[in-house]
């Protein structure tokens, strides 16, 4: 391809031609351009795995106030570690609900790592479907998280 083409053009020829205004395809000849799009989608038999091109969607979720919350606190840990145990709890229930009526195997978010009170979970996306549900499924698990807090940590409210 020449310097000049555009990011359009770049993007039809590794994705296909695009369709004429009566629904057809571009034509039916194959230009080099396209055979070699569609082998840089191939990857060999022995390609690593972890090498291959992912999507992946990064969740965060936050205790707002805790900062404060420790600092006036001696026992604190006890609600940071129940908030650990109850947000994941209450996500992976929520990601079997909405999976429930789904044969497609949909990938769950999975907890990837902490840092400090705040916890990051990741997901590989397989369509913008997946990310449009991990969403949904996402915001009911906070509604969820806000209304199951007792007494003790109403005051922690996440974000």
């Amino acid at each position: 391809m020449d310097v000049r083409t555009t990011a359009t053009e770049r993007f039809i020829a590794a994705f296909g031609a695009p369709a004429s205004p009566s629904g057809e395809g571009a034509g039916d000849a194959v230009s080099v351009d396209d055979c070699a799009a569609k082998e840089r989608r191939v990857f060999p038999p022995d390609f690593p795995e972890g090498l291959k091109p992912r999507l992946r969607l990064f969740l965060s979720v936050d205790l707002v106030g805790s900062t404060p919350y420790k600092q006036t606190r001696q026992m604190w840990r006890p609600e940071i570690v129940t908030f650990y145990r109850n947000f994941d709890y209450i996500l992976q229930t929520q990601y079997r609900e909405f999976a429930a009526g789904l044969d497609d195997g949909l990938p769950a978010p999975e907890f990837w790592k902490s840092n400090g009170d705040e916890l990051l979970y990741v997901c590989e996306l397989h369509s913008l479907s997946h990310a449009h549900a991990l969403m949904h499924v996402w915001l009911a698990t906070l509604n969820e998280y806000r209304g199951s807090r007792d007494e003790a940590s109403k005051h922690l409210d996440v974000k």
